[in-house]
């Protein structure tokens, strides 16, 4: 049975859906060639981690709770990390930039606007899909939720799951971040915070997506063709588009990704079956892929490609 998957925002207060759409139609009249997107944890990351093993907090509801102290210890050196890194990358690129460190700045700063990830997400993941050229990854962005969904949405895209697959990955140096990296940077830090006794749920849902979408993707390129559900969500693609995937070595996430897949399995149970029944199409982290209840949909799609003659990985023996 296939599920009909609807996007995280449907329910989301009206004023917040109005106020993300006007604020997305804005930054859609960018215009460049170029266009570098900065991403850099907010409310979470590293310093989030940090100041809870500090505390002795077991959540970040917890940590959150002296809001003053987590904008502190938390908040306001991530938006300076972001609002840096932004103004160094105006220097590199002969483009626009767009700092969401900036904008949730200015938003805190007016007090006007009280949006939570999935307001942001609503934004900032159709801004991607339309507009970004260079998503860069500023350094301990693998321990970010909302960096760490942002780089799915940059992945996805390069696999050729979305309408347009011409975005580089890069690190705050501008040096390519191979998928294979990526996904082990994640993979480590989901299983430290593991380690660490925590329960990271959002986390795990973007590396089981991100070790899911890689399976079929390199799936697809050695076979020439992939079998899965047909997709359901509004703004899944009904046709290929051409990857962009740059050459990476399987080996090097192999060993994290079964540790990964065991944590899954144990702590997690839901998500990976769920992904086994839902289009890497639908894979978007604009989707509330595990919020929905299954709902029939007719059928699996088989989508046929040429085969490669050299896949951009290295398999593994």
């Amino acid at each position: 049975m296939n599920r009909k998957v609807l996007p995280r925002t449907n329910d989301l207060p009206n004023e917040h859906k109005l106020q993300a759409q006007f604020a997305l139609a804005a930054f859609s009249t960018l215009k460049a060639e170029n266009i570098a997107y900065i991403s850099v944890p907010i409310t979470s990351g590293q310093r989030l981690y940090d100041y809870m093993l500090e505390k002795g907090f077991k959540t970040a509801d917890e940590a959150k709770a002296d809001h003053d102290a987590f904008f502190k210890h938390v908040v306001e050196p991530n938006l300076a990390q972001g609002v840096k890194g932004s103004d160094e990358w105006v220097h590199k690129l002969d483009g626009a930039v767009i700092a969401p460190a900036e904008f949730e700045k200015r938003l805190r700063i007016q007090k006007a606007i009280n949006w939570g990830q999935d307001a942001f997400m609503g934004m900032w993941v159709p801004l991607i899909d339309e507009k970004v050229t260079h998503m860069v990854m500023l350094d301990g962005w693998q321990y970010s939720n909302g960096s760490g969904e942002e780089y799915l949405q940059a992945v996805l895209m390069q696999m050729g799951r979305r309408p347009r697959s011409n975005i580089d990955i890069v690190d705050a140096r501008g040096r390519e971040i191979p998928l294979s990296e990526g996904i082990r940077l994640v993979a480590e830090a989901f299983i430290d915070l593991t380690a660490r006794g925590l329960k990271p749920r959002n986390m795990a849902e973007t590396i089981g997506i991100l070790l899911e979408a890689e399976h079929r993707f390199a799936t697809e390129q050695q076979t020439g063709s992939v079998i899965e559900p047909q997709p359901t969500s509004p703004g899944s693609i009904a046709k290929h588009t051409e990857f962009n995937v740059p050459p990476y070595d399987r080996r090097e996430m192999e060993k994290c990704a079964k540790q990964v897949r065991e944590i899954l399995a144990r702590d997690y149970p839901d998500i990976l079956p769920t992904l086994h029944k839902t289009s890497s199409y639908d894979f978007s982290p604009i989707n509330a892929l595990f919020r929905e209840v299954a709902k029939p949909v007719v059928g699996n799609m088989h989508l046929p490609r040429p085969p490669l003659k050299k896949p951009p990985f290295a398999l593994v023996k």
